[in-house]
């Protein structure tokens, strides 16, 4: 995992209402479901972005309140 503080910016003061001051660019490198849960634990941050080395897709892993991790991908609207 690569976090650069350069690529954080502040947002914008339209933003500022909802309370988001920052925006970051991630890197997302190719790891496992297993590798991103342990970067996520090792960081101690509540989620993480990364790509899926096996179906080279971006997912998010997530820590759940009840017990263990979730796993969030994406699905984009079919283009018309």
């Amino acid at each position: 995992y690569v976090e650069s503080d350069v690529a954080a910016q502040s947002v914008p003061g339209k933003y500022a209402d909802l309370n988001i001051y920052r925006k970051k660019q991630v890197d997302l490198i190719p790891m496992t479901i297993e590798d991103a849960v342990e970067s996520l634990q090792f960081l101690g941050h509540d989620f993480f972005m990364f790509l899926d080395k096996d179906s080279n897709e971006i997912k998010v892993v997530y820590k759940r309140h009840i017990a263990g991790f979730g796993v969030l991908t994406p699905v984009f609207p079919p283009s018309s």
